[in-house]
């Protein structure tokens, strides 16, 4: 029964991430692997349910995937915003704690998912707190997705609209360096490359298994995420993960959300429409008064400061940035830095005050 049902689940979770990313929908494997695995237990046609040793390791994963995404930190990237990260922090934690009291004055929505909601941070990783939490993962999976999907519609528009007030001259010009460690050498053995990954797996482990210690409920994805982050930066052998590797991931974090779903859930998601339009307007118009002061203050050009601030996933707005001219690696270093803030102080904030 055990094997069948572990069958089931994989077979949903990948039928609905292929189908979620088929139809090119904003992080659709998580979208798809989650509705789907959701369907199976609310129909009764799935039976699993999520366990202390399947959450370690959504979060081992999850650690694994944004620590390494720190190659693409280099100490220029760090020189050109070392002023500004500190404004960084405090701009994400005013952003999300504002909006997420607003929020939850609505219905249905507590205040600790109205906080966890209103972060400006990757769906894959709100999501995976908040079952960490032990809060409603499907409601603050919504919430995310209809911030992202307007802000993909709306914020290009607004990014337009600004790049076509500036002079030509103030333009700021294209700069392509990511801080990338170079591709491995061709002579490089598949062996030694292999030695070297599981190496980083064991550490990453390691570091989990000490967060996990602590007790704290996301203690193995802090443990680690900060294990990978110092390797990464200290030798800076590894590259970001491929992505037929990270979807991969994403299904299993999608999948790990479903298994939370009952029949009631599909009945309370269509009424967080109106709280996620909330949110959608209420990160969008912090992020462009943040992203005013901080070009007026310290000097960051304003479209770099926009596109750095913006309430989106950090590969899209590389996209945007690149597309008009914007200093990518201030970009990058910006969304890396608010993804570590989101990942390591909203958490604590909403299990200490809530």
């Amino acid at each position: 029964m055990g094997i069948l049902q572990t069958l089931i689940f994989i077979m949903l979770a990948i039928t609905g991430a292929f189908i979620g990313y088929k139809l090119r929908i904003p992080m659709g494997a998580v979208l798809g692997a989650m509705l789907f695995v959701g369907t199976g237990k609310a129909f009764s046609l799935l039976h699993l349910e999520s366990s202390d040793p399947f959450s370690f390791i959504v979060q081992v994963s999850l650690g694994l995937m944004i620590g390494l995404s720190f190659t693409r930190l280099s100490k220029q990237q760090f020189s050109q915003v070392r002023n500004s990260l500190i404004f960084v922090i405090v701009s994400v934690v005013t952003m999300t704690i504002l909006t997420g009291y607003i929020v939850s004055f609505f219905p249905f929505v507590t205040r600790s998912v109205a906080i966890l909601s209103s972060a400006p941070g990757g769906m894959v990783e709100m999501a995976t707190m908040a079952e960490a939490l032990d809060l409603e993962a499907p409601a603050v999976v919504f919430l995310h997705f209809i911030r992202l999907l307007i802000v993909m519609l709306v914020f290009p528009q607004i990014i337009k609209y600004f790049f076509k007030t500036i002079p030509v001259s103030d333009r700021p010009g294209l700069d392509l360096t990511m801080g990338q460690p170079p591709l491995e050498k061709k002579d490089e053995k598949t062996k030694e490359i292999m030695r070297k990954y599981t190496i980083l797996v064991i550490a990453a482990l390691t570091g989990a298994f000490v967060g996990f210690l602590t007790g704290f409920p996301i203690g193995a994805l802090l443990g680690s995420l900060i294990t990978v982050v110092v390797i990464n930066l200290k030798t800076g052998r590894y590259r970001s993960l491929p992505i037929t590797v990270k979807r991969g991931i994403q299904t299993l974090i999608g999948g790990s959300i479903g298994l939370n779903f009952s029949k009631e859930t599909f009945l309370i998601l269509p009424k967080l429409i109106a709280p996620a339009l909330v949110i959608t307007i209420m990160t969008i118009v912090f992020a462009l008064i943040f992203a005013s002061l901080l070009s007026k203050f310290l000097k960051v050009d304003y479209l770099t400061a926009v596109c750095g601030l913006a309430p989106a996933g950090m590969s899209e707005m590389v996209l945007i940035a690149e597309h008009y001219q914007v200093n990518i690696p201030t970009v990058v270093t910006m969304h890396l830095f608010r993804i570590i803030t989101i990942v390591t102080l909203i958490p604590v904030i909403v299990y200490s005050l809530f």
